[in-house]
């Protein structure tokens, strides 16, 4: 039924309505070929890729913008080889390969710097029999004249010999064409690309052979035929497709043509109907356009990335269609690269400024990708994105004033707000929240707008804004509702507490942990690890501990492969009561049940130190083992891992920190070792630097707050005269 499905699309792609039927013709904007100012960095790069893809082949400046991103690529590889990351030369390796065609590969165009990463894929590779990686590799040191081509040869044979052993020649080819997918895909020179059809047309007239039936000396069962007709009749619908797909993904319109021509075998349907739209697809007119647009959605929904290689080809010949940069912004969004969805819309509104239909695709599919994806993106990336979806947002409001937008102002305001907390910026993120509230007064938009007031000291402020929140949630109407007012009653009890009115913060508390406790029957999985999570909290801040930890343990109960609820759990023990053996059993529970990244691993460490310094004890032998174990990384975490096991002293590490984020968490756990030196004054001067960074989305931030102000009001909170903490390094030792 799948392939039937995809063949479908055949049958009414003369029926589809173009959304680019009638539009008015708009000047093919100059900058999609325009190089940037910018100089290439990793902020930078999807700008530089995308006009690359955009240039026409014979552009004068395509092979210099070509060799910049190869080696920019190159230079990827040398530190995926220096960490032993075959996985990341290989990426590496296959970014390089995308930026030639086919063509380029045979006028041997290849740049130098793949000769080195070629050669450690044909050493590595051929340790771990990745034959089609090395298979790749080889065919690039051959063109590139570095290997006479006797190693690639005696690997291509012993490719087909291996597979002799196979059961049927059916199973045979079928195995071959997905080797040789994967070397066409990483090294597609026109001789391999051949070799793939060839295997392809093979496997078909295999097919067909078997479906005209084989000479035996008796007659198979009718069922038998039927069985077997089932069976075959997808490779038959599906081979033409397959052999166009060769060509077509790298916008090869005319050797698709030829590949179909030579296969066509007149026993087939689908072969000539493919044949007859490649045909129409070749033409540069309004017919042509259309048919490329239809070719490129049926690849879209079953091959992307042919779909990607007709819809560049599409923009380039199209100039005026908004068509293929729409195409594109499709196949962006679903690969979730956001800012290149963004500009691929944005090309296709400025192609076809009124029709509506494309501002709301846009809008809704950045909704979802920021929403998602927006505080993972490099901060310029992360601006860039918001600036564009905000100029389709308002160009739509002001052509539909009336009319529903995928994407209201105020939802994008309040997203743009979480964007600027979490790089530090309060003010611009106060106003992006203070405009999301005016646009429309949300639970969301007050709740952050507290978090932020009360991070930056106006827990006045703060407690005002959550008490609005709460009013416009009303009681008792859900268990979402419940779960929400549980939420905000928690952080109006911190803004109280944080502002002197302890007896009210308390009673809050107490609202909040009923409406969770009600809720418990009715959660099950990360919901409920969240409500234990939030329930334990409660319970420390109205001073029952011991039902705190019942809590906790709960909430790693119900869903172990969850990393939050671990560090919410650590990070609270690091600012209240400190207790060792819980906190080392999460640690250990985390390294058991969780696949950490290094920096997780190291902040967990640390934190697990920190609750055994402040108690006066050694902290776990394995949690110093573990910063030991990642003192060696290279990067932000193994500084901070060096710093937590006393080889590297506080100067160093902030001169190695080179963000806000960084300098935030530099300052902070320098401030916990002078606290466990009991130099409170000290301590607290750094935790004052933790704050003036406003990197309130940070939990050391929060750790820092909490420390100073938690418990007295505006006042510090820190020890007068006996320290919290042994000397980590001291208290670490093994």
């Amino acid at each position: 039924m799948k392939h039937r499905s995809v063949l479908a699309a055949y049958s009414i792609a003369a029926a589809i309505v173009l959304w680019g039927c009638g539009h008015a013709a708009v000047q093919r904007g100059s900058h999609l070929q325009q190089v940037p100012k910018e100089a290439l960095s990793e902020s930078t790069l999807a700008d530089y890729v995308r006009v690359y893809h955009a240039m026409e082949r014979n552009h004068p400046q395509r092979p210099a913008l070509r060799q910049k991103l190869s080696r920019h690529w190159a230079n990827h590889a040398r530190q995926a080889m220096a960490r032993k990351d075959y996985e990341g030369v290989v990426s590496a390796f296959q970014r390089m390969m995308s930026l030639y065609t086919p063509a380029e590969m045979n006028a041997k165009e290849l740049d130098p710097s793949l000769d080195k990463v070629a050669r450690y894929l044909v050493e590595q590779g051929g340790a771990r029999g990745d034959e089609s990686r090395v298979l790749a590799a080889l065919m690039v040191l051959r063109l590139r004249g570095a290997e006479d081509g006797r190693s690639y040869e005696t690997l291509v044979q012993w490719g087909r010999q291996a597979r002799e052993m196979l059961p049927s020649r059916m199973e045979k080819l079928s195995r071959l064409i997905d080797l040789w997918e994967d070397h066409a895909n990483l090294s597609p020179a026109p001789s391999v690309l051949a070799q793939l059809s060839r295997l392809h047309i093979e496997r078909r007239n295999l097919a067909l052979q078997m479906m005209e039936g084989p000479e035996l000396p008796f007659a198979l069962p009718e069922v038998l035929m039927r069985h077997r007709a089932q069976s075959l009749q997808p490779i038959l619908l599906r081979a033409p497709l397959d052999v166009a797909a060769i060509y077509l993904k790298h916008g090869d319109v005319d050797s698709a043509i030829r590949q179909i021509r030579a296969m066509t075998s007149g026993k087939i349907s689908t072969e000539a109907r493919l044949l007859s739209l490649l045909e129409k697809a070749r033409l540069r007119n309004e017919e042509g356009e259309a048919t490329l647009y239809d070719l490129g959605e049926v690849y879209r929904r079953m091959r992307p990335d042919v779909a990607l290689g007709i819809c560049r080809m599409g923009q380039r010949r199209f100039e005026a269609s908004p068509l293929f940069p729409l195409c594109l912004g499709r196949l962006a969004a679903a690969e979730q690269e956001s800012l290149d969805a963004a500009v691929w819309y944005g090309e296709a509104i400025e192609r076809a400024p009124a029709d509506r239909r494309i501002y709301d695709e846009a809008l809704a599919q950045l909704h979802e990708l920021l929403e998602r994806d927006l505080l993972d993106n490099h901060p310029s990336t992360a601006r860039r994105l918001v600036a564009r979806t905000e100029a389709i947002l308002e160009a739509r409001l002001r052509r539909w004033p009336k009319t529903r937008s995928p994407l209201g102002r105020h939802e994008l305001q309040l997203l743009v707000g979480l964007l600027e907390m979490n790089l530090g910026n309060a003010k611009e993120a106060q106003r992006r929240l203070e405009a999301s509230i005016a646009a429309k007064e949300t639970p969301a938009a007050l709740m952050q707008l507290g978090l932020l007031s009360e991070r930056t000291g106006k827990a006045e402020r703060a407690a005002e804004l959550y008490a609005r929140a709460l009013k416009l949630i009303p009681a008792g109407s859900s268990a979402e509702s419940a779960v929400k007012r549980a939420e905000i009653l928690e952080h109006l009890g911190d803004a109280l507490r944080k502002s002197g009115r302890q007896s009210l913060a308390l009673g809050h508390y107490r609202e909040a942990l009923a409406l969770w406790e009600k809720q418990g029957a009715d959660l099950e999985g990360a919901a409920a690890s969240l409500q234990h999570v939030r329930r334990g909290v409660l319970f420390d801040r109205l001073g029952q501990h011991p039902r705190a930890v019942e809590a906790f343990r709960n909430a790693l109960l119900t869903a172990p492969d969850w990393k939050e609820p671990y560090a919410t759990i650590l990070s609270h023990l690091v600012v209240a009561v400190p207790d060792v053996e819980l906190a080392t059993e999460v640690f250990r529970k985390a390294r058991r049940h969780l696949s950490l990244e290094p920096e997780w691993k190291v902040y967990f460490a640390l934190w697990v130190a920190t609750v055994a310094s402040r108690a006066g004890q050694k902290a776990p032998e394995d949690a110093f083992g573990l910063l030991q174990e990642m003192a060696s990384g290279r990067q932000w975490w193994g500084y901070l891992a060096k710093f937590g096991t006393g080889q590297l002293p506080y100067d160093r590490l902030v001169h190695a920190a080179s963000e806000t984020g960084q300098y935030t968490e530099a300052h902070f756990y320098e401030g916990i070792r002078l606290l466990s030196q009991g130099d409170r004054r000290g301590a607290e001067a750094l935790f004052r630097r933790v704050l003036e960074t406003h990197m309130v989305s940070f939990y050391e931030f929060a750790m820092a707050e909490e420390l100073i102000y938690g418990t007295r009001g505006g006042k510090s909170a820190l020890p007068t005269s006996a320290p919290l903490m042994q000397d980590l390094k001291r208290s670490t030792a093994p």
